[in-house]
């Protein structure tokens, strides 16, 4: 359940990153693509055979397979592409050529795989064609070039030894001598016949097995995949940066958060409610509200917690200012209250008081006016409130020096005495990271709770608070999690202890 929470935090709190960054990115793309314009691709099929078609000798054939390797270079050479244009009539300046020619060997085979990249079906098929073409007659020239001194120069010796055998033949030469040049031509004409043969057979070598073929559908750009593709990538890139601010964000926004910085239970998680002021007695104002809820899980969890030891007097604090203690300790101390307990409510906040405020009481008399040694008895400075069962003891005037005065012995056994006139006494006290008050009532009290802001208590704040409380000898026996963000219509599913 704690990691569902924490995913459920995360989600809720980066919904509009996490949607907004893969549509913004799956439109640009899809808006880009849709102005490029269209490339299609023709593919032909070129074969290379080996120099004797007839011949099955396996090195032949292996041959033919790296001479189409070679082949598939030379076909994507300047000179063919350039003849290639001069064949279809297009225009070989910079720019002017709008096709990319790809050749590639197919592997232990003897095959060539031509493509075209061009603007249209028809263009790519034309243009993958005429490439075909132009290299079939480029290297059957190559090999009849080849092939034609071999040829010429047989020719010459051939035309020679006919002249010389007529010239013997008039002067009644001798018929050995007739015979050997007779040989020696035969055997010339022979090799011109060999010569012929292998001539005949290289310079076809090269043939287009499969004519061009173009889909009717564009290569690229496919602005559906495009847009999906970039709204991926954007949702990719809009988790790393939630993850990263995630990372970099200190506040202990979570009942995780707060037990791992503070190490201490979570007692409960008050949620902000957007129809209530901030500071409202909430647990008499609007009862049925998660909050109201969530302030009679903490007074359940209090009790639960002094049954080891017995806990009469809580303070209440927290490690900044605005974090909500003075509105935490108000609703705990309503809802001791309506459980049926004497509950006395405490403003220990000399310097900046806000009880009196909340509920609507007169601040001129209050603690410090019954600490003096000559005062009036305490019952006459607790005022009732509308909560049956809950008096306040406002601060009172405010004093010169409110360390001494909450430090001193008068303060502990004016906190003895509230002990006997009620059942539970809740201290409302100042930060503890501002004054030294804070640390001071907390020792003097049975427990002390801290008051964490979801949306601004940051770690090294709470851990400073905690390690402060901690050296003044104050029993800190959990954390409420305050104005956590939860969505419209919840009630009660993120209130409630950490579980252990």
């Amino acid at each position: 359940m704690p990691d569902f929470i924490f995913y459920a935090h995360f989600l809720r709190r980066w919904a509009w990153l996490l949607v907004v960054m893969p549509l913004l990115y799956g439109l640009v793309a899809f808006g880009l693509s849709q102005r490029l314009t269209p490339v299609y691709q023709a593919q032909a099929m070129l074969q290379v055979s080996p120099a004797n078609p007839n011949s099955a000798d396996i090195s032949a054939i292996a041959a033919s397979e790296r001479l189409a390797a070679t082949y598939a270079q030379i076909i994507v050479q300047p000179a063919t592409l350039e003849a290639t244009a001069a064949r279809v009539g297009l225009q070989t300046d910079a720019g002017a050529w709008p096709f990319t020619v790809t050749a590639e060997p197919i592997r232990e085979t003897q095959l060539i795989r031509l493509r075209v990249e061009g603007p249209s079906p028809t263009a790519a098929t034309q243009v993958a064609d005429a490439v075909a073409q132009t290299f079939i007659e480029a290297n059957r020239s190559r090999q009849v070039a080849r092939f034609s001194a071999s040829k010429t120069n047989l020719e010459q010796q051939m035309a020679a030894l006919e002249t010389q055998i007529k010239q013997e033949e008039a002067s009644g030469a001798n018929a050995d001598v007739l015979s050997r040049l007779r040989q020696s031509l035969s055997a010339l004409t022979a090799t011109y016949e060999s010569v012929r043969l292998a001539e005949a057979q290289a310079t076809d070598n090269v043939t287009l097995v499969q004519p061009a073929r173009a889909s009717a559908q564009a290569l690229r750009p496919r602005p559906l995949f495009n847009a999906l593709a970039a709204a991926v990538m954007g949702l990719a890139m809009a988790l790393a940066a939630a993850l990263l601010l995630e990372a970099l964000d200190d506040r202990l926004n979570t009942t995780e958060r707060v037990s791992a910085a503070t190490a201490l239970p979570v007692l409960a998680s008050v949620g902000r409610s957007q129809s209530l002021n901030p500071g409202s007695l909430v647990i008499t104002q609007a009862p049925h509200t998660a909050a109201a809820e969530a302030y009679r899980m903490l007074r359940a969890n209090l009790r639960f917690a002094s049954l080891d030891r017995p806990l009469h007097t809580f303070s209440v604090v927290s490690a900044e200012p605005g974090e909500g203690k003075t509105t935490t300790a108000a609703n705990l101390a309503a809802a001791l209250a309506q459980a049926g307990h004497r509950v006395i409510l405490v403003d220990a906040d000399l310097r900046r008081p806000r009880l009196h405020t909340l509920f609507g009481v007169s601040n001129n008399l209050g603690l410090t006016t019954a600490l003096l040694p000559d005062g009036d008895p305490l019952a006459t400075h607790l005022q009732t409130t509308t909560v049956p069962g809950l008096r306040l003891l406002t601060s009172g005037p405010q004093p010169p020096n409110p360390a001494e005065l909450v430090g001193s012995e008068r303060m502990t056994a004016l906190l003895a005495e509230m002990n006997t006139l009620a059942d539970w006494v809740v201290l409302d006290t100042p930060p503890v990271l501002a004054v030294a008050d804070a640390a001071l009532l907390a020792h003097a009290s049975d427990a002390t709770l801290l008051v964490v802001d979801a949306q601004s208590t940051r770690r090294r704040s709470a851990q400073r608070a905690v390690a402060l409380l901690t050296a003044a000898g104050a029993h800190v026996v959990g954390a409420v999690l305050n104005r956590l963000p939860l969505p419209t219509g919840t009630y009660g599913q993120y209130y409630g202890p950490t579980p252990s």
